[in-house]
């Protein structure tokens, strides 16, 4: 469902130029994909994603573990991508 046409949302802003974020939607789920292109580990604001990830707990689909978006920060591992589903 995620992944049909015409679900893809605006690059999201991460405030960290070595981090990429891009989400989609639908009416039930909500993915948001960060990707560290950087050899060293890197910190994004959550404030900075805006708000329509704000006050969330979402699952990476990748690894499993889950991500609060309700703390200041996330830290993402060098090279490393989640794919966070709610």
């Amino acid at each position: 469902e995620l992944f049909e046409a015409g679900a893809l949302e605006p690059v999201v802003m991460t405030g960290n130029s070595h981090v990429f974020g891009f989400g989609r939607v639908n009416q039930r789920k909500r993915l948001l994909c960060l990707f560290n292109f950087s050899e060293d580990r890197q910190f994004i604001q959550t404030p900075s994603l805006g708000y329509e990830y704000r006050n969330r707990v979402m699952t990476d689909l990748i690894q499993g573990k889950k991500v609060d978006l309700n703390r200041t920060k996330i830290q993402l591992g060098p090279y490393e991508y989640l794919w966070l589903c709610e």
